[in-house]
């Protein structure tokens, strides 16, 4: 999809800025190349993708003041994509753990934690046991955060973070083990096997 601004006035140089609230970024303009700023009275957005979202400023003049400005806002809508932190978090009981999904969605996304990998389980909410956060990144990405206090035995296994909007949903799972409760036992014998000789050999993980 592209996207098309024109603005003229015919008794002004236009210069046509582009900018974000958070900070500026380089517009990607028809021939590829990439700019802070464009003179002209057409600026062509070829392909327009997510990180194209945010605040366009058109700005006319000619070195005499008052300038004129007129701000364009644009929106890019798309499904939920949900990316895990650290898919596997090791923790130990009585300890406190923090779980984290990374979200990116437009328009803003429900987003909420759950035990388990069925959508159909009951959500998490806030409380002595749960915090739950987000952190907003900017227009349409953030982390969303669960920290799970006192962990006990039943608190150790798999939560999923989900991410709903009008146009999908996205899952990321995390899985809580036991720190203390994982052992990695070697096997300290050797054996000499002839080639193409079957074997069975049991070791506890």
């Amino acid at each position: 999809m592209n996207l098309y601004f024109v603005c003229r006035n015919d008794s002004f140089l236009v210069t046509l800025n582009y900018y974000t609230v958070q900070h500026l970024q380089e517009v990607h303009r028809g021939n590829q190349t990439s700019v802070e700023s464009y003179a002209g009275t057409t600026l062509t957005l070829r392909g327009l993708q997510r990180v194209d979202m945010g605040a366009y400023l058109c700005i006319a003049a000619n070195g005499i003041p008052p300038t004129k400005s007129r701000r364009y806002k644009v929106y890019v809508l798309f499904e939920p994509l949900v990316r895990v932190v650290s898919p596997l978090v090791l923790r130990a009981a009585d300890s406190v753990a923090s779980l984290q999904c990374y979200v990116e969605a437009s328009p803003k996304s429900l987003n909420t934690w759950q035990r388990g990998r069925s959508h159909s389980g009951g959500k998490l909410l806030n409380g002595s046991k749960y915090t739950i956060s987000e952190e907003i990144l900017n227009e349409y990405s953030l982390h969303m955060n669960l920290t799970v206090s006192r962990l006990k035995k039943n608190d150790f296994g798999e939560y999923t973070c989900s991410a709903v909007n009008a146009y999908g949903r996205a899952d990321g799972m995390v899985v809580l083990k036991d720190a203390i409760s994982l052992r990695l036992v070697v096997l300290d014998d050797t054996r000499t096997f002839l080639e193409g000789q079957s074997a069975d050999i049991d070791s506890e993980l």
